[in-house]
């Protein structure tokens, strides 16, 4: 009986400190960055917030923690998918610069003018998976376009466009530790990436041979490996506690830029209202500070709730780096539907300066 009761004791405590994490990564300090940088972002995650470090149990940990694949219950096949990901004023600009082509430079120029301040941002994905307990194997093809309007006096347009293909591979473990279930997961990629960084005048814009297209770089590739660790208490709520270590060594792409290495935590509960599924998380991602050279504490915070409604609808709200999430699944027989809306921070600290951004994806079966 006194061995029960200490296990029982101890779970509880376990329980508190996974909702004291919670509540410490929430109230995160203030402090300094860009966007920072990243591989992929699943829909799911981004209408949690993007707190999926402690939630992830399907297909898609492959991304976020190899840990979370032994959470899954039998094989998940995600062969045919196309996701895409606009910001809120991406394609006025995108219409707009189109019309300026064959144009003035004066044109040109006042159009740039017209847009000082704007971002464009734009992703269209592709990531067909495979996983089942304890494994996963992914592809990924992507191409990602962020350019910035600036400088009144000579307008300009910076571009920064990729092209990234890659072949990732996921195994994941978990063991029994003092009456719990401790998950280790690993996955290794390779990615190759094409591009162009390059800034634009409105000379070049008015051009009648303007196309970026033709600027794009040559391929450079590189290899990283992303570990990650998940520890489910056997308690009331089923708090989870997590850790990342993604992007070990760097993916770098030399002249096209490189995905530094972070350090993120996590944590979850997942309390029942009778058939109602409902998930709570928070994630501190790069901790270490290594992807920015800000220290910003509320940038770095991502908090996420999901409510599974029934088995085909799924509801989610949250806050990444401070900005408003939410987003919804709807799972037919044929067809997955996955939308959401999230705020990315471009400024020098959280609050500053965010890019609004929708993103769909559709999975066939």
């Amino acid at each position: 009986m006194a061995s029960t009761g200490t296990s029982y004791n101890r779970n509880r405590l376990a329980g508190g400190m996974a909702l004291a994490l919670l509540a410490a990564v929430a109230l995160a300090a203030p402090a300094q960055a860009a966007e920072m940088p990243s591989l992929y972002q699943g829909t799911r995650a981004l209408g949690m917030g993007g707190a999926f470090a402690a939630v992830a149990d399907d297909a898609s940990a492959q991304f976020y923690n190899p840990a979370g694949l032994t959470r899954l219950d039998g094989v998940e096949l995600d062969l045919a998918n196309v996701e895409a990901a606009v910001s809120d004023n991406a394609m006025d600009l995108v219409d707009d610069l189109q019309n300026a082509q064959g144009g003035t430079e004066q044109q040109a120029a006042d159009l740039i003018r017209a847009h000082i301040g704007d971002h464009i941002h734009t992703r269209l994905a592709t990531t067909p998976m495979v996983a089942g307990r304890g494994w996963g194997v992914h592809v990924i093809g992507q191409a990602v376009l962020d350019a910035d309007f600036r400088n009144q006096v000579n307008p300009t347009v910076v571009a920064d466009a990729k092209v990234d293909a890659g072949l990732g591979l996921s195994g994941a473990k978990s063991f029994a530790v003092m009456g719990n279930d401790l998950s280790l997961g690993v996955t290794g990629k390779h990615v190759r990436r094409k591009g162009l960084q390059r800034t634009y005048t409105a000379l070049d814009i008015a051009g009648s041979k303007f196309d970026p297209l033709a600027d794009l770089e040559g391929w450079e590739s590189d290899f990283a490996v992303d570990l990650g660790a998940q520890y489910r208490f056997e308690a009331p709520l089923s708090p989870t506690l997590a850790v990342t270590a993604m992007n070990l060594s760097d993916l770098d792409f030399g002249p096209l830029g490189a995905i530094p290495s972070t350090i993120n935590v996590g944590a979850s509960v997942q309390p029942k209202l009778g058939p109602v599924t409902v998930t709570l998380a928070a994630d501190m991602v790069d901790v270490t500070h290594n992807a920015t050279d800000d220290t910003d504490g509320p940038r770095r915070v991502n908090l996420g709730a999901e409510v599974r409604l029934w088995k085909f609808l799924s509801a989610r709200a949250g806050s990444h780096a401070g900005y408003f999430t939410a987003g919804a699944t709807l799972d037919l027989w044929l067809v997955k539907v996955d939308v959401a809306t999230y705020g990315e921070e471009l400024g020098a600290f959280g609050g500053q300066r965010e890019d609004r951004r929708y993103i769909a994806r559709v999975d066939f079966f």
